[in-house]
This record gives C-alpha cells, sequence and structure tokens, in this order.
C-alpha cells in the first residue's frame, strides 16, 4: 500500500512539475515523509546522508532555474553567462564537476570580462583561472595568472595558486613544495589559519585544508600539521553543529568544513569529532535552508546568493567524496597541457580625468530633450532605408513592411520614454528625495594611509575624500546604498565588481584596490566596527556612522 501510494503520488508530481530536476527533489521529499525518516541524525547511515545532500543539491539547482528562467541544466549554465565575472564562478566550478554541459558561452563571456576589466586584486585573478581551467579552458589568462598572481595577496592567493598546481599547472614562480612550505609557517599556535593575525579562522582554516589534502599522505609535515587543523575545527565547532565566522554562525562556514572534509577523505558524518550532541554538519547547515530551497547566510535571514552557492559547491563535493570521485577541486576536466602561452594584453585605462567626464556632452540629458530628437530621426532614417531594400529586392508583401512599421515604432516609444543622463546630470549635487525615512546616517571616506606614498593629484592632502556627510535613509537601506548616494551628490568616482547585494568595492575616488600593495584596498566600518557581510547586505539602522577606509593590512590597520 504504501509503495501504491508513493507511486501515484510520483506520478502525479511529474505530470504537474515542469522539470526533471524538480520532480526528483519533490519525490524524495515524499519518500522521506512517506517512510517516516526523521531529520537527519548521527546514527543514520550513508544513504541517508547521501540522499539529503542530493535533496539540497537538486533544490538549489531547482531555484536557480527558476529565477533564470530556464528548464534545464545546460540553460542554467548559458544563463550563467551574463554573471560572469562578477558571481558565477562558484556555481560554473560546482557544475563542471557535478555534470556534463558545454561552456563554451560561459568561457567566451568571462574572457570577455577580463580583457575589459583590469582586476586588481591576484586572490580574484586565480578565482578567474581557477573557473575557466574547471571548464577545460586553455585560455591564456590562466598562465598569465600562475606568473603573476601566487602569493601577491596573502594565505588566499597561496591557497588558489595551490589548487590550480595540484592540477598540473606550472608556474616559473612558486612551485607546489614552496607554496606548501609558505602555507604551513602561516599555521597558527591553535592549528587554524586566518587572513591575518594569530588565532584561526574557521573558513580560512578550512580553505587551505583544501588546497593541502592531496599531500597529506606523502608529505609528513602536511599530515601532521592537517592533524593539528582538524583539532582546531573539532574545537571550534559550536553545540549547534556549526561555525562562527567574525563572531557570526553562518552557512559558508559549514560549508568550507565539508568540503575540506570531504576532500581530506573524512565522513564528517560519522567521524565523532564534528558530531555535536548528534548534530551532523549536513543537520547544523539544513537550518539555513529557506523554503525555496535557497540558502541563508545566518539563521532566519533572507536569500543569500554566496551562502547558496557555497552550499551547492558542498553539497557537490560531499556527493563526490560518497561515490568514491576526486576531491572537489581536483577537476576532471582541466587541460593543462593545452594551455596557450601568454600574450601581452592592452588593459584599459582606469584613470581618466573625473572632470572631464563631468563636463562630457557626448550625450544630452532627458531634461535638454536633445538626444531624443536626433536618434528619432536616425530610427527614421533607418526605417526608410530598410523599405528601400526590401523594394530593390523584391519583397513587396505588406506584412513585411507591417512588421518594420512595428519595429520602428516599438524603438521610437523605447527612445521617448527613456532618460539618458550624461555623467554631470547624474552627478547633480542632489541628494534622493526618499519617502517612509526611518532616520539619518553618516558617512565619511579617508585615505590617511596613502598620503605621501604617491603624488597623485586624486589623492587628498590630508586624506579625507569626504567628510561626515549625512543623509537620510529608508528602510532596508544599505551601506551600498548609501555610498552610491553620497558619492553621486558629491561627484566621487567608486567602481564596484558584482551586483548590488554582492557589492564588492574595487575602487573610490580613483584610488584601487591592490594599488598600493598586495593587501592594500577598501574596507568598511559601521559604528567602529568590521561587519561580516558585503556593503550590499548590510542593512542600516537610524544614527550608524559608515566609515570607508583605504588599507594598506588587509584591515588591519583600518581603526
Amino acid at each position: 500500500m504504501q509503495q501504491w501510494l508513493l507511486s501515484q503520488l510520483f506520478l502525479f508530481v511529474k505530470r504537474r512539475m515542469k522539470t526533471k530536476i524538480k520532480i526528483i527533489s519533490v519525490a524524495l521529499f515524499l519518500a522521506l515523509l512517506i517512510s517516516g525518516i526523521a531529520p537527519l541524525s548521527a546514527a543514520e547511515g550513508h544513504e541517508d546522508s547521501l540522499r539529503k545532500a542530493e535533496c539540497f543539491l537538486d533544490e538549489i539547482l531547482a531555484f536557480k532555474m527558476d529565477n533564470a528562467g530556464v528548464d534545464s541544466g545546460q540553460g542554467l549554465v548559458d544563463s550563467l553567462a551574463v554573471e560572469a565575472g562578477i558571481s558565477a564562478e562558484w556555481y560554473i566550478i560546482a557544475l563542471s564537476q557535478s555534470g556534463e554541459y558545454d561552456f563554451s558561452e560561459y568561457e567566451a563571456s568571462l574572457c570577455r570580462y577580463l580583457k575589459e576589466k583590469e582586476v586588481y586584486s591576484a586572490s580574484s585573478r586565480l578565482k578567474y583561472a581557477l573557473s575557466l581551467a574547471a571548464i577545460g579552458s586553455t585560455d591564456d589568462y590562466i598562465g598569465t595568472v600562475l606568473q603573476n598572481s601566487i602569493g601577491k595577496q596573502g594565505i588566499m592567493s597561496l591557497v588558489f595558486g595551490l589548487h590550480l598546481q595540484n592540477n598540473g599547472y606550472k608556474s616559473n614562480v612558486f612551485s607546489s613544495q614552496e607554496i606548501i612550505a609558505s602555507l604551513l609557517s602561516l599555521q597558527c599556535e591553535d592549528g587554524g589559519w586566518s587572513l591575518r593575525g594569530d588565532v584561526g579562522n574557521a573558513d580560512v582554516t578550512a580553505m587551505t585544508l583544501q588546497a593541502l589534502a592531496p599531500h597529506c599522505k606523502s608529505n609528513a609535515d602536511v599530515s601532521k600539521s592537517v592533524e593539528a587543523a582538524l583539532g582546531f575545527l573539532s574545537s571550534a565547532q559550536l553545540e549547534s553543529g556549526g561555525f562562527l565566522s567574525y563572531g557570526k554562525e553562518n552557512a559558508e562556514s559549514i560549508a568550507q568544513v565539508i568540503i575540506a572534509l570531504s576532500s581530506l577523505g573524512i565522513d564528517f558524518q560519522t567521524d565523532e569529532r564534528f558530531i555535536k550532541n548528534g548534530v551532523t554538519l549536513l543537520s547544523a547547515i539544513e537550518t539555513f535552508r529557506l523554503p525555496s530551497g535557497a540558502f541563508s547566510h545566518t539563521e532566519d535571514a533572507s536569500f543569500d546568493e554566496s551562502a547558496t552557492a557555497q552550499v551547492f559547491c558542498a553539497m557537490v563535493s560531499y556527493i563526490r567524496f560518497a561515490e568514491g570521485k576526486n576531491a572537489f577541486y581536483i577537476l576532471d576536466k582541466c587541460d593543462p597541457e593545452g594551455l596557450k602561452m601568454p600574450e601581452e594584453t592592452q588593459v584599459p585605462d582606469t584613470t581618466s580625468d573625473f572632470s572631464e567626464a563631468l563636463d562630457s556632452n557626448a550625450i544630452t540629458s532627458h531634461s535638454e530633450g536633445g538626444y531624443k530628437k536626433t536618434a528619432i530621426i536616425a530610427l527614421l532614417v533607418i526605417g526608410a532605408f530598410g523599405a528601400i531594400v526590401m523594394l530593390a529586392l523584391g519583397k513587396r508583401n505588406y506584412k513585411n513592411y507591417i512588421v518594420l512599421c512595428f519595429l520602428l515604432a516599438v524603438s521610437v516609444l523605447f527612445v521617448l520614454f527613456s532618460n539618458f543622463k550624461t555623467a554631470k546630470d547624474y552627478y547633480n549635487g542632489e541628494a534622493i528625495e526618499k519617502k517612509n525615512t526611518i532616520g539619518s546616517v553618516t558617512i565619511s571616506i579617508r585615505c590617511d594611509r596613502i598620503v605621501g606614498l604617491s603624488d597623485e593629484e586624486h589623492i587628498p592632502e590630508d586624506g579625507i575624500i569626504l567628510d561626515d556627510f549625512q543623509l537620510d535613509i529608508a528602510e532596508g537601506e544599505t551601506v551600498y546604498d548609501i555610498l552610491a548616494e553620497a558619492s553621486r551628490v558629491n561627484g566621487i568616482q567608486f567602481e564596484n565588481n558584482g551586483t548590488e547585494s554582492l557589492a564588492y568595492i574595487v575602487g573610490i575616488g580613483y584610488i584601487y584596490e591592490m594599488q598600493f600593495g598586495d593587501l592594500s584596498g577598501w574596507v568598511y566600518h559601521v559604528n567602529g566596527s568590521s561587519p561580516s557581510v558585503g556593503c550590499g547586505e548590510y542593512r542600516l539602522s537610524d544614527g550608524d556612522r559608515i566609515e570607508w577606509i583605504y588599507t594598506l593590512d588587509f584591515g588591519g590597520d583600518a581603526k
């Protein structure tokens, strides 16, 4: 009877659902429900753990596919091409390690992005190279990065560099043994690793273990170091089964530990070192799962792209371990032998004079109405030319002219209702008039750490780009929103990599990350503290004080 009911429910779902992945997800859920299986615990077996991981994986895929408006894994891969260089890379690496897809559209998009953008962060360059390697690309960007980025931005540039070398890629600057020696020398006394300081961090420790894992059996020093790190992670694990990062329990930390343990061949579902009060890592990470199948950064929070992507990677990693496959970062499709030799590429000039942009009148603003008249005339000329061409070709069917007129009308309407502005109009010195304000905040931007290090005229003598500046805030506004508004009002250039929610500030006032050393860049504080989330995620409250500070030491000198 139970089997018959399950089969009937499955057939009903199959008729109703649009995608195969949704069918799998719901069927697994119904199987769990009908058979009376309780939430995953340490007492349950290997197959139950694998089923749970597959369910999480399928739900994230279904969520991403729904959001992209596609109904297949290949459709999702192609849709991620528009996010190349912004937020697609971890999904792409995980997809390449879990299925067979055509990544050519993504590869072309990422290579185009890398040619148009100057990536100042060495760790970011290595991440892009790792993503290209994962899909089997032989683009010369990988070779260039192997020569100019390993070890150039602290521990993470060593970790990503070692991942590449673990897959057979070579660097004339660092050998894998030199990278390993550098990583071991950075281990804290407590057994962990961190971005800075002498206290281990769960995320950084796990990510370092992921890179060291392939050398654990062949290198006694690595093996000893790994055991100390596992002891650190076990002691750092909370009674809830999760981990803290920057004072907050979060999904990403658990995901990174899952990838690390799976890479080391450790079944964390049965290893007592990583089970607290009967709670396993899979049970702990489930507390961050949303009804949509996506994941949040912290418990009871909203959807977070980074958390969802990292959990996706973790599930792929665990499934590969359970199926006896190579570790997550031992890439199935990489082709180091086919790597192209690096060639000189022209880097876009990012230091153009901002005052010139303000004075530019290449496009007339909407208020002046100039560009609309010109654009409409141009469209009419194009339409007339098209009609002449059709006549010359003998295409006299009236339907052709109806289509032409329709397209022309749509184009004209688009121009009429558009509102393009010049930089001068955008940076007009006027704050946004907001409804339902909840108070005000203060923002300042300073770069006093680099005063005297350069004679570039855009660096203020006192290091203050923007002194305390007050703006009203509406409900839900973030640090990124206020930075964007303050920059617009005060005519301050800033450059962002990523979407607003995943904003990463590359430069402010033509001062960029990595411009004054491997660990230099922009960090932000709110009320004197450094938040653990990105500026696009931190929601502000009345009276908050925001400080953007240019650091030379990865935030260690940002006081």
